[in-house]
């Protein structure tokens, strides 16, 4: 997203003061502004009385994959965050603007400390605002999470087969990690 986009300020303020955290708190490591150029699916895994919602700001750029203890260590997730009962599918409209990055590690209430993948992208923007201004731009599907194999879970299965996000999400991601995630993420394999 350029500095001169209307948008650019309050997410830039948003980056510095509440998502770039320090090692043990979660949050992100690294992280960019980005700008969709192509509409794209993104995930969310939530569930738990007191926990993450439906619509919270944390999501995932590929899908949910392997069992629900993996996808809690591959993110940085903290059981007392998250039960990981249910989780959502929306594809977000080309224009729209959200932070893209790497996780930072999370200490959990048991003294456990979760590291991140680095070779996943994490999202975090207001997709369910978007969904209730733009309605039909954004489209999402939701389904309960079988809590020994994500990928197994009814709705993911049925995605999986007509989507290409995971490749292009991972191609983005390797040519971050070839630029040092120095470089913009506009204009990467076409999606930001």
């Amino acid at each position: 997203l350029s500095m001169e986009d209307p948008a650019y300020a309050a997410l830039n303020e948003t980056v510095y003061k509440f998502l770039l955290k320090p090692p043990g708190l979660g949050g992100f490591k690294e992280a960019e502004i980005v700008k969709f150029t192509e509409a794209h699916f993104v995930y969310r895994v939530y569930g738990g009385e007191g926990k993450a919602s439906q619509c919270g700001y944390w999501w995932n750029l590929d899908s949910p994959q392997n069992t629900t203890q993996s996808y809690f260590e591959q993110f940085a997730v903290c059981e007392e965050w998250n039960d990981a009962t249910n989780m959502v599918r929306c594809s977000v409209p080309v224009d729209f603007t959200a932070v893209v990055g790497t996780g930072q590690s999370a200490t959990c209430e048991n003294n456990v400390t979760l590291v991140p993948e680095d070779s996943v992208l994490q999202l975090n923007g207001n997709i369910c605002e978007v969904a209730n201004i733009d309605g039909p731009s954004l489209t999402c599907e939701w389904c309960a999470a079988d809590e020994f194999s994500l990928q197994d879970s009814a709705c993911v299965e049925k995605l999986l087969l007509d989507e290409t996000s995971s490749s292009t999400a991972n191609s983005c991601f390797d040519s971050m990690l070839a630029a040092g995630f120095a470089l913009s993420l506009t204009g990467l394999n076409g999606l930001f």
